[in-house]
């Protein structure tokens, strides 16, 4: 088992809130979620002087306004932002953003708390699904690291109480056996590091009897928001045990991370992702979001996805667009700049390092970005038509409908004209352009 002392013990106690943490202290995950942030105050009681009071002040009122997620870092992540440099520091601008970075208005007229509609996709409590073949489960709201990107935020700012308490995981397998043929599960929530181990061990093994899985597919970002959570030895023995059982049923088990930025990855997280490869893990893959100020130049991206795989052993995946939610047009980049970096990366990565960039669509799922039908340029909107993963009960792909989704740049990338006209209603403004656009899935 790796140590924490050396160079990580003084990462952290730089930090004037953890000068007397000792290394056991600092391994131990409840420690970390016990000392997280979760208010300005716990932040101020951390830093100090790290930071200057106008900081304090300007996230104060970013929190009491426009922050469309409540404050919530481990002390893990607090030792990976430079403090020296927090203004500009990537880490720190898309985990604790300040009301001075936001725009003016902080969204998109079309931002919706569920962008992607997954609660029309949900047959079950704590269950959403959008292909045919993949089930989305969620067994819990919270996560070591909160983002106001979160596609989910809804269910942590409206202090929705946790999906799936232990009593009602009973109920929840019932659903999934209910669906099959299903050949892949996606663990997820909020975090799987926040779920109890001793809830989270036999709710996985049950996974297992599902005749028509393929794949478990584990979602977390503790590789480099909680490394000490992995690294436990009852997780790790754990988790040795059900790879074993699964490969006899012919069941891969996999982890599904982000990372947006190659500042993250540090030498606990290569630790974290070897031994989960050792204990039995197929395959460790990454899906980062595209976030304007933190990783959208292309060198940045670059740089991102070499250290992805050439020293943590994670394999680049997916890069999204950043989804349509409340306080995000900060960060969101326009189709063209995103289109751009993906051309940047050609042949910059072998074919298998390079990642997908896609915008998931209501309806439609996950697109990839030069697949559109069309484009308004004043309005900054694109489209995209197919037909929808999920047919309705009883319809073929023959007998089946097409339907459109949009996209919208960020209103501050548009000119005047532009902006002047998302003034209007936006169902207005769809019924003013092609017939396939009036009927949108929003």
């Amino acid at each position: 088992m790796p140590s924490w002392e050396g160079l990580a013990a003084a990462r952290w106690q730089r930090l004037p809130g953890f000068r007397t943490t000792t290394a056991r202290q600092w391994a131990d995950p409840a420690w970390q979620i016990r000392n997280s942030a979760r208010s300005v105050q716990d932040l101020r009681s951390i830093l100090g002087d790290l930071v200057p009071d106008s900081f304090y002040e300007d996230l104060a009122r970013d929190q009491a306004g426009s922050a469309p997620m409540p404050l919530g870092l481990s002390p893990h992540w607090l030792s990976l932002i430079r403090w020296e440099r927090a203004l500009e520091c990537p880490l720190r601008r898309y985990t604790l953003p300040l009301h001075g970075e936001r725009r003016n208005p902080p969204s998109h007229p079309m931002a919706r708390p569920d962008p992607l509609r997954e609660s029309v996709s949900s047959p079950a409590p704590g269950l959403i699904r959008r292909y045919p073949s993949t089930v989305l489960v969620l067994l819990s709201h919270n996560c070591p690291v909160l983002c106001g990107y979160c596609s989910r935020m809804r269910n942590r700012r409206t202090g929705a109480a946790p999906f799936q308490p232990h009593s009602r995981d009973e109920a929840l397998l019932r659903s999934l056996h209910a669906m099959e043929p299903v050949e892949d599960i996606l663990v997820s929530g909020g975090d799987l590091s926040m779920v109890p181990m001793d809830r989270l061990e036999p709710f996985l093994g049950s996974l297992l009897d599902i005749r028509s899985l393929r794949e478990i597919r584990l979602a977390t970002r503790a590789p480099v928001a909680l490394p000490q959570w992995v690294m436990q030895p009852r997780l790790l023995l754990m988790l040795e045990k059900l790879t074993g059982e699964a490969a006899s049923r012919g069941i891969r088990i996999s982890l599904q991370t982000q990372v947006n930025h190659p500042q993250a990855i540090t030498s606990a997280t290569v630790n974290a992702v070897a031994a989960l490869k050792q204990a039995g893990l197929a395959e460790v893959r990454n899906q980062a979001v595209l976030l304007a100020g933190v990783n959208d130049q292309p060198d940045t991206m670059l740089r991102l996805h070499r250290k992805l795989w050439l020293e943590a052993d994670i394999l680049p995946y997916y890069v999204f667009l950043c989804e349509l939610l409340p306080g995000v047009e900060h960060w969101r980049v326009p189709l063209a700049r995103a289109v751009d970096i993906q051309e940047e990366l050609q042949g910059m990565l072998p074919g298998f390092l390079t990642p997908r960039f896609r915008v998931d669509l209501v309806g439609l799922g996950k697109r990839s970005l030069d697949s559109r039908k069309g484009h308004d340029p004043i309005l900054g909107l694109h489209w995209w038509r197919g037909l929808p993963p999920m047919l309705p009960h009883g319809t073929t792909h023959h007998d089946a409908t097409a339907i459109t989704a949009v996209y919208p740049d960020p209103l501050h990338t548009l000119s005047e004209e532009g902006r002047q006209r998302w003034q209007k209603p936006w169902r207005e403004i769809l019924s003013q352009l092609p017939e396939a656009l009036q009927e949108v899935p929003q």
